[in-house]
């Protein structure tokens, strides 16, 4: 049979994981935030406002595009990287709230793990 000791040390073992895990986790959830989000609207380098396919444009074929496109182009471009931009950075905030509540159950394990822990100090 177990004494109580045992019990504890198995406790202290398990919010021990438990802690460890939530901290990998979060930290996992918050690089997957910082990641830059490079999605655009379309499959060849074709807008005038996103930055990966404005830089994939020489500088002479950049101005040329920029002064010879349409007032209706240049608003449908815009348009469509506003929502791009909107949908990447709902994932991005979506992934910090997500290490958010990963970090709260963190100091919420930290509790009983601390209280057990020197409990159990001889």
């Amino acid at each position: 049979m177990l004494n109580s000791s045992h019990t504890c040390t198995a406790c202290i073992y398990l919010l021990l994981l438990l802690l460890f895990t939530a901290g990998f986790a979060s930290s996992f959830y918050t690089l997957r935030a910082t990641l830059p989000y490079l999605k655009s609207s379309g499959s060849k380098p074709s807008s005038l406002i996103f930055f990966g396919s404005v830089s994939s444009f020489s500088q002479q074929e950049f101005v040329s595009k920029t002064t010879t496109v349409s007032e209706d182009e240049m608003k449908n471009d815009l348009t469509l990287q506003v929502y791009h931009l909107a949908h990447g950075l709902t994932l991005k905030f979506n992934r910090l709230k997500i290490a958010g509540y990963l970090i709260a159950c963190e100091f919420i394990l930290l509790i009983p793990f601390l209280i057990l822990f020197f409990i159990n100090v001889k």
